[in-house]
């Protein structure tokens, strides 16, 4: 932890941090107002640089109706300075497929405007709730830790007899102790802090995948660096990074959002939440519980997307490195055959040039064999019978005829999943609807992902697809396993 009692330490953040250099901006109630109203109130970790500009330059124009002059400069200007290294308020990251770039804020803007809004005034502090939270969390610790299974056992058994308790009274009295609206009214507020902060801190793990991937550039600039080295360097890091507490916790909570069913479960919760009587109207229409599913899976995806970005840096850094190699052994052997035409009028006829070790491999054109054409196949005319079967008008149209596959079923499908859940993997979509043409409805999935840029195919991860077998009238056997590349289909965007 930092010690916030060293002056040096102090005065280093004081004038280094670009959260504070944010603070102490000249335009920092514009910059900071311009930044909450296009990411907080829309919810958005990032936006395209077009709607970027644009919505930048109506915010500039209205500043400066009110105040005539006071905003010179254009909107590329503004985001020039606030994404260069003096000031690092935003970053501009290549489009993911849709070629178009992308502006989101640093992990130290987002900590900035997180500082701000804890000034906001609340309505009244609760106390009940965060004391039940941390009674409940120091609980968590104690009976997870147990190693004992006849401590563990005891504690079951005591819960065990709470709840019956609790059924019993419920039971007799036939009334069930609810909240206050005063508890209700704490506990939304709670849940609305700790879901901001999540957002938030997603940013702060996202720049911690992504410096990985920098120092693989980075490692790649150094004088002679060996491939195995950059590898060994790259998986080193990035298995320190996955063992650390940051991102088994991570990885742990994608684990649960990539589910479809914790969306269907956490959407319930949350319409169930504010359709309480004790919520107010106004905490109705906050966009951040109502979005909380889509901005979760969209945080940690885009963490996702930082280590899908590692490894194919790593792919063209070693694909540059191979193509190096490769010019330069085509300019050692054009020095070399250089280096020949020099000395081939001076080289001994009466010494020998070139030593081979080992016997010599000789092969005498008259060991060959001599040709011989080649057995002609017989085919046979007549009809083949099949022992104990013989075959009906369905098993021959079941050979002949070709499988078809409505690729606008499969698509309409997909579409009503999407509407469901932001994002499913190939191998649930395939539990849901198991596949009726076996290989070839895959192979029209695959190309449904291939063909729209919001769905992804991972060529670095693979699941594994058990498919029925096509063609039961005709016995072919049991079920094929194909081992195919990760495949992500997304809800598009708008």
């Amino acid at each position: 932890m930092q010690d916030f009692t060293q002056y040096d330490y102090l005065e280093c953040i004081l004038q280094e941090s670009p959260g504070i250099r944010l603070l102490k901006a000249t335009n920092a109630s514009m910059i900071i107002s311009f930044f909450f109203s296009i990411f907080r109130k829309d919810m958005c970790s990032s936006v395209p640089l077009s709607v970027f500009l644009e919505r930048l330059e109506a915010h500039l124009q209205e500043l400066n109706a009110r105040r005539p002059g006071s905003y010179t400069r254009s909107a590329q200007a503004y985001l020039n300075e606030w994404c260069d290294e003096e000031h690092r308020f935003l970053q501009v990251r290549r489009g993911d497929g849709k070629g178009e770039h992308r502006v989101e804020l640093t992990a130290e803007t987002e900590r900035t405007l997180s500082w701000l809004e804890t000034l906001e005034e609340l309505p009244f502090i609760g106390t009940e709730s965060r004391f039940l939270q941390i009674i409940r969390l120091l609980r968590e610790m104690d009976e997870q830790s147990m190693t004992d299974p006849q401590a563990r056992i005891a504690r079951l058994e005591e819960q065990r007899r709470e709840i019956e308790q609790q059924i019993a009274r419920i039971s007799q009295s036939g009334s069930v102790p609810v909240l206050d609206d005063w508890q209700i009214v704490e506990r939304f507020l709670e849940v609305r802090r700790m879901a901001r902060e999540l957002l938030h801190d997603f940013r702060r793990v996202e720049e911690v995948f992504r410096k990985l991937a920098d120092s693989i550039t980075q490692a790649s600039l150094e004088q002679e660096v060996h491939k195995g080295q950059l590898i060994h360097h790259v998986l080193d890091a990035d298995q320190a990074l996955k063992s650390s507490e940051q991102g088994q916790s991570f990885y742990s909570f994608w684990g649960f959002i990539s589910q479809p069913w914790w969306y269907k479960e956490l959407y319930r919760l949350i319409e169930r939440m504010l359709s309480l009587e004790a919520v107010t109207p106004r905490c109705r229409e906050d966009h951040l519980l109502r979005r909380l599913p889509m901005a979760l899976f969209e945080a940690g995806w885009s963490i996702v997307l930082s280590n899908y970005q590692l490894a194919e840096s790593l792919r063209r850094l070693l694909d540059e490195q191979i193509r190096e190699e490769q010019r330069r052994l085509e300019e050692l052997l054009i020095a070399i055959k250089r280096q020949t035409l020099v000395l081939k009028d001076s080289l001994p006829l009466d010494e020998p040039l070139l030593e081979l070790e080992g016997s010599p491999q000789v092969y005498l054109p008259l060991e060959r064999g001599f040709w011989q054409p080649a057995e002609e196949p017989l085919l046979c005319a007549g009809s083949l019978a099949v022992e104990g079967h013989e075959p009906d008008a369905a098993d021959l149209n079941a050979l002949f005829s070709g499988v078809h596959v409505d690729e606008s079923l499969l698509r309409g499908r997909l579409r009503k999943i999407l509407q469901e859940v932001p994002a499913i993997t190939l191998a649930e979509l395939l539990v849901r609807y198991p596949p009726e043409a076996g290989l070839a409805e895959l192979l029209v999935y695959l190309a449904i992902a291939a063909s729209e840029p919001a769905h992804l195919i991972d060529p670095t991860s693979y699941d594994l697809i058990v498919l029925p077998s096509p063609c039961a009238g005709l016995a072919c056997g049991a079920s094929r396993c194909w081992l195919v590349p990760r495949v992500l289909y997304q809800r598009a965007e708008g």
